[in-house]
């Protein structure tokens, strides 16, 4: 939908283009102006869009498998540890309640 908006503003402010430029020029050289800049800015959308992209990965291939490797390694712990803090921290709050 946000595309389809666009759109319709981008035609609008088209059309007021031409009609500015239709009173200074003549109307064929005019629409002759606004699709020429049109296929402008469609050549350099492509060529943006073409480029190959990079990898977002902050760390190499090799790093990031010695990571997870180390993240494997630990995640027994962790899962044994973080219900048992869970369950204290509930326990604490629950406990630790005015009693008047």
């Amino acid at each position: 939908m946000a595309l389809l908006f666009a759109l319709v503003g981008f035609a609008g402010f088209a059309a007021a283009l031409w009609i500015w430029l239709a009173r200074t020029l003549d109307p064929i050289s005019a629409a002759l102006m606004i699709g020429g800049g049109g296929f402008v800015v469609s050549a350099l959308v492509l060529l943006v869009a073409g480029r190959p992209r990079r990898p977002q990965s902050l760390f190499s291939a090799a790093e990031a498998e010695q990571l997870l490797a180390e993240v494997k390694a630990r995640q027994s712990t962790v899962a044994l540890w973080t219900p048992l803090i869970g369950v204290a921290l509930i326990g604490y709050l629950l406990g630790s309640k005015s009693k008047d």
